[in-house]
């Protein structure tokens, strides 16, 4: 600073007067300081007004007027937990038939069939129709057969479960409280009688003992029950209860079990006789049921009840109870895993037996030493080769653990058929064993084998390995996947009863949820029923000084400073209508600096709501902050803006608008996916006017992706056939074009001649001395009609029909190969005895010159046709409207397979299109680019430190339209020699 400037400054100090004529000077881009010492280098003085309006600038206080910064923020809040999660949809959905025929199929025919359906349903009326009775019914012989398989050591609680279920829950249509109202009859009946009384009566002079297990009482049982009648609880209490008796009680519990719902059974009996006589039990004097259209009343159509029941939510990942799907522990009696999961199962068990020291004087048990003798395969308990054909990988491990490897899935299921409550069981002393082995032969016990403390040990830590290696549903008919719509279906509740929050998710893809899967819903329509606890709210606050937002790039705050140059803003290249460019410029160059952060921390699985905001600046002003949501009706990223109203209450009696809620699911951040072991792509054939599930990839009985293009099903094609006029000429060439071998048993050929009559055999495969043989992959096997020149010896490839002369001596004649049905359990009465054909070879035929004519053409057998049927809500729907149309999975007759038994027509092998029902899609998810679901097993560790095994099912966008080669009425023309 200048001399002349230094005396300037202490001449305005000394005269007040001159104050107003301060004035800046400025050197560059920055201002000098004012004082050598630097002693007023940073102060606003009020004298120096220019200064101060700088400094306002600088800090982001000067906003048009003169405004403070924020100096501490107020924040109050509350936050309820999630509680509750239900897998399965509550859209409603169009009323289709039941099919007459098993399996994954629809056949229809015609092509045009209309399907009319009754849409009456149960109503809010108290009457007892035979719906209910059915249902009482079930649920009684349900707890029957399982008391008599107890008996004989073993169990069956998920029938009695699933019946309980259904005859708890509402039926389609019916609210809870409607649901309540039918169920009447158990509390007030006909006589004046009350079927509880008359249980808690026969209850009482029982043992205690048999009338309570794993913690809670048949008394219990029926207190939830009557709650649920009374109105006053929800009725997964009363099935949880029912669940634990049946699970972890004798065959005396379920024994008094079945005399409690026999009263049930007595008291709905006694109420219809006397509907009966008021006429409002067959639908004329109250609402009857619905159902098939038949009046039976027994066939229910789909709705919002198919979703599962509600379970609690115990803190694992949303995705996994979401997504997982039977594996191992919880697939059906019928279904099994690949092999190499079970032979790693039953490695694993070996292992536990040696770790107990359940061994004999020569060492640790094997494989071989769980097998039959008299078993030709082994026994159950041992590994066999599997029925289908195998890639050569899958071959090669087949043949590898043939006999030689324990079935753990095998084993699993033994354990649990003899030991009924081993998988509730705490440890191996809580199970109920079987006095010794002999008394349970079923045990998985080696030969030799004796059932020891060692055993049960080993076998219960097995079995709990074994439950937890997958994660899986408890109840499979409970799964979040919907078929028809391609997609993963489930709600989740936060909050207790009193202000539940009911946030559902029915278009969840499958891979990673997020903040906008979720949408609200009103609780009356759909309600999880989460418990009446206060520990689900929470209230809190924050008291804090906000920081200003700082991101790199951003203009500083002093006009001294030098800004970054590794992010330039000014070379961000937009054009006019790059809205969101702009607007990062924008709020980076103009409105960076009026941007606060005041961090909150916000647990997982929590909806929070910020109730009260208030913020005081640097002058003392308080301002109260609103929600973003109260200005604008536009969307906003985030937020929930349309909470029940029982959780917006306290907003509403206060005349405010209700606040927003912050939704954080516990989803994963990242997990590790396999490659897909199933794909199937859904794409639309314009050309052939239909739409196709293509199975482009299937996991294997082995557990190796098959890519379904490239593995050919093994059979049997006509290489070549020669004819003369003497039988030792005449030979037919047979080959194996597929991909795994194939055992020619009970392959016959059949020939006819230039007579035409019928055919007739010429050979069946293992019918005689020799064995049928078989035929390698890409190999041939030769067929003679003559007979055996003496002293010969026959190849392997070799066969002789025994001919005395020759077939085809005219040239003329044709030759068919005919595949056994002994693969095909119980086929239908319209199939032909005869085996079906394969191929046939035409000898002498239509003159080569002229046009070949095909009725149809071959489609891959991968390619499933997904045929357009018509569903009806009533006898007024419009046939014509667009959402009435489904696409059917199909049966294809084309040229390979016309005459053949639907049995013999080529099925899905994977799990996506082999579904439980008749696979029906939506017609708008099948679009003109397609769509992709695969089948992955993901892993992935949770906060807690837990790992997460589970098959999910991923849905995408298609690869566009297919082309099938589906041809109709075809005119080809000769082949040029």
């Amino acid at each position: 600073m200048s001399e002349d400037a230094g005396d300037r400054r202490r001449e305005i100090q000394q005269n007040p007067d001159l104050w107003t004529d301060s004035k800046t000077l400025w050197t560059r881009l920055e201002p000098r300081t004012r004082d050598a010492e630097l002693e007023y280098a940073l102060r606003a003085e009020v004298h120096d007004p220019a200064w101060m309006l700088c400094r306002q600038w600088q800090v982001g206080e000067f906003e048009g007027e003169d405004a403070g910064s924020p100096v501490t923020a107020d924040l109050d809040y509350e936050r309820d937990r999630l509680s509750r999660f239900q897998l399965g949809g509550s859209m409603e959905r169009e009323q289709l038939p039941e099919l007459e025929h098993d399996g994954p199929f629809e056949v229809v025919d015609p092509p045009e069939l209309e399907l009319d359906v009754d849409t009456g349903v149960g109503g809010a009326g108290t009457s007892v129709d035979q719906t209910e009775m059915t249902r009482l019914g079930d649920v009684v012989s349900a707890i029957s057969d399982h008391q008599s398989a107890q008996q004989g050591g073993g169990g069956q609680p998920q029938r009695a479960v699933s019946a309980m279920r259904t005859y708890l829950e509402p039926r389609q249509g019916e609210a809870v409280p409607q649901r309540v109202r039918r169920l009447q009859y158990l509390r007030d009946a006909s006589d004046g009688s009350d079927a509880f009384a008359e249980a808690r009566s026969y209850l009482s002079g029982q043992p205690s003992g048999e009338t309570a297990a794993g913690g809670t009482t048949i008394d219990a049982f029926l207190t939830a029950l009557a709650d649920y009648v009374d109105g006053n609880a929800h009725w997964q209490q009363a099935l949880a209860e029912f669940q634990v008796l049946l699970t972890a009680g004798t065959a005396a519990t379920s024994g008094h079990l079945l005399r409690v719902m026999e009263f049930a059974m007595t008291a709905a009996a006694d109420a219809a006789s006397e509907d009966e006589g008021d006429g409002s039990a067959d639908g004329t004097g109250g609402q009857s049921d619905g159902g098939d259209g038949n009046g039976d009343g027994d066939a229910q159509p789909p709705g919002p009840e198919d979703a599962g029941p509600p379970q609690d939510y115990e803190g694992e990942p949303l995705e996994v109870l979401v997504e997982r799907e039977a594996v191992a522990a919880s697939l059906p009696a019928e279904e099994r895993p690949p092999a190499k999961q079970r032979a790693e199962a039953g490695q694993q068990f070996l292992r536990f037996l040696a770790d107990a020291g359940y061994a004999t004087a020569e060492g640790t048990y094997a494989a071989a030493d769980f097998a039959d003798p008299s078993a030709e395969d082994g026994g159950p308990l041992v590994l066999s080769e599997p029925d289908e054909p195998l890639d050569a990988a899958g071959r090669r491990f087949a043949r590898l653990g043939d006999g030689r490897a324990l079935d753990g899935h095998a084993v699993f299921g033994a354990l649990v058929s003899a030991v009924g409550n081993v998988r509730v069981a705490r440890d191996a002393d809580g199970a109920n064993w079987p006095s010794s082995g002999a008394a349970s032969p079923q045990l998985p016990l080696p030969q030799g084998g004796s059932l020891t403390e060692s055993f049960r040990t080993a076998a219960k830590r097995f079995v709990d390995w074994y439950d937890a290696l997958y994660d899986e549903p408890a109840d499979a008919a409970a799964e979040a996947w919907a078929p028809d719509r391609l997609e993963h279906q489930f709600a989740v509740s936060t909050g207790p009863a009193d202000g539940e929050t009911v946030l559902e998710s029915n278009e969840y893809p499958g891979g990673s949820l997020e903040w906008y899967s979720f949408g609200t819903i009103d609780p009356e329509r759909r309600s999880l029923a989460p418990p009446a606890d206060d520990d689900l709210t929470e209230s809190g606050g924050v008291e804090a000084t906000p920081a200003s937002v700082r991101f790199p790039g951003m203009p500083v705050q002093r006009w001294w400073e030098f800004e970054d140059g590794e992010v330039s803003l000014d070379q961000v290249p937009s054009g006019p209508e790059e809205l969101s460019k702009l607007l990062l410029l924008d709020f980076s160059l103009v409105y960076g600096n009026d941007w606060y952060l005041l961090p909150v921390e916000t647990p997982v699985g929590t909806l929070t709501r910020i109730t009260d905001f208030t913020v005081t600046d640097t002058f003392g002003e308080t301002t109260e902050v609103e929600p973003v949501t109260h200005n604008t009706d536009e969307w906003n990223m985030f937020m929930i803006d349309d909470l029940p109203e029982a959780v917006t209450a306290a907003a509403d009696e206060l005349g405010e608008d209700p606040e927003p809620g912050l939704f954080l699911p516990p989803t994963l951040g990242d997990s590790l996916q396999s490659d897909p072991v199933e794909r199937v792509t859904f794409t639309r054939d314009e050309m052939a006017n239909l739409a196709f599930g293509v199975e482009e990839r299937v996991e294997s009985a082995v557990g190796h992706p098959i890519e379904r293009s490239e593995f050919r099903t093994p059979t049997l094609e006509i290489a070549a056939i020669r004819a003369g006029s003497e039988v030792e000429d005449e030979r037919i060439r047979l080959r194996n074009p597929g991909d795994a071998p194939l055992d020619l048993e009970n392959w016959e050929l059949s020939v006819t001649d230039a007579s035409g009559g019928a055919a007739t055999e010429l050979l069946t495969f293992g019918d005689g001395d020799a064995e049928a043989p078989t035929v390698p992959p890409g190999e041939t096997v030769t067929v003679y009609t003559g007979e055996k020149p003496p002293g010969e010896a026959v190849d392997e490839t070799e066969r002789y029909a025994g001919r005395p002369s020759a077939v085809w001596d005219s040239q003329e004649g044709s030759v068919t190969v005919l595949r056994p049905l002994a693969d095909v359990e119980d086929p239908p009465p319209q199939q032909p005895e005869d085996a079906r054909f394969v191929t046939r070879e035409i000898l002498g035929g239509p003159d080569p010159a002229l046009p070949d004519y095909r009725l149809a053409t071959s489609v891959p057998d991968h390619w499933y046709p997904m045929k357009p049927v018509r569903p009806r809500r009533g006898p007024d729907a419009d046939p014509t409207a667009h959402d009435t149309y489904r696409l059917a999975l199909s049966l294809l007759l084309d040229a390979d397979s016309l005459g053949d038994p639907l049995s013999r027509i080529p099925k899905p092998r994977g799990r996506i299109l082999d579904t439980d029902d008749p696979l029906k899609l939506y017609e708008e998810e099948v679009t003109r680019a397609g769509r992709e679901v695969e089948r992955h097993y993901q892993l992935a560790r949770w906060t807690d430190g837990s790992t997460h095994l589970w098959s999910s099912r991923r849905t995408s966008t298609g690869r566009g339209e297919g082309a099938s080669g589906l041809r109709y009425d075809q005119v080809e023309a000769p082949e040029q020699e």
